[in-house]
């Protein structure tokens, strides 16, 4: 069982270092993650993430989004160093100036998966410029989208 307190951002992010960069949004679900296990966390958050994220229901968080949900500590370190303090939610424009208006339009919220609390925060939206078999943009262990489709179709299979 996982700790209480267990809690991962698994957002995207695009001007940020990433810590996740996978979440779709296809009705009628509204959270589709077939990377959730394959994400580079430590050893022992990984043996609490399992499968992948199919929630139809996806709430929104109780607290606010911050600059430590969106930024890694390196920009938080290199924004702290430019102004003199820690940065906040104010200072998002100077990095990414219409994130905080997309935000608004595309809120983060919250889903609990075998006991593990995860936050998503949609920071963009993109689309492929090809087809699955050919995307190359994104490996994770050894796998590329396509592959990673392929496992999510035979654990859905065996599944039911």
């Amino acid at each position: 069982m996982p700790p209480l307190s267990m809690s991962l951002f698994v957002g995207v992010c695009w001007l940020f270092v990433a810590r996740h960069t996978l979440g779709v949004c296809a009705p009628p679900f509204k959270v589709i993650d077939l990377s959730f296990a394959m994400q580079p966390y430590s050893p022992n958050e990984q043996r609490f993430l399992n499968g992948y994220v199919l929630a139809e229901e996806c709430k929104g968080p109780p607290e606010a989004t911050t600059v430590n949900d969106l930024m890694d500590n390196e920009v938080r370190q290199e924004l702290t160093l430019a102004l003199g303090r820690l940065p906040n939610m104010t200072d998002l424009p100077r990095v990414a100036p219409d994130l905080r208006d997309f935000m608004a339009d595309f809120p983060s919220c919250k889903i609990t998966k075998d006991e593990v609390h995860l936050k998503y925060i949609p920071t963009r939206i993109s689309a492929p410029d090809r087809p699955l078999e050919g995307m190359r943009n994104l490996e994770l262990r050894g796998r590329y989208p396509a592959q990673l489709y392929e496992e999510f179709q035979r654990a859905r299979n065996v599944n039911g």
